[in-house]
């Protein structure tokens, strides 16, 4: 486990044999999709559709993948995005 400023960072172990039912389990409960609606939820009269791609999309994502997140706006462009999160 490391400890950048305040945060805790920890990786479960990829050996473990439970470890895809658990990771099915994380994201139902408390997944990415539900972390981006309340993230972009200040944004959302002005985001037309939201689609996560790449390698969490599909389930394939390391402790150092990224999530690709590609927004559908008529209004919003990469100025008003970068500080929201």
């Amino acid at each position: 486990m490391s400890h950048p400023g305040n945060q805790k960072h920890c990786q479960a172990n990829a050996a473990a044999p439970v470890l895809a039912e658990l990771r099915g389990l994380a994201l139902k409960t408390s997944g990415v999709v539900d972390v981006l609606r309340t993230v972009l939820q200040p944004l959302a009269p002005q985001i037309q559709a939201a689609f996560v791609y790449s390698s969490v999309a599909n389930q394939q994502d390391t402790a150092q993948s990224d999530i690709a997140v590609l927004l559908v706006s008529a209004s919003l462009g990469d100025g008003k995005l970068s500080g929201s999160a």
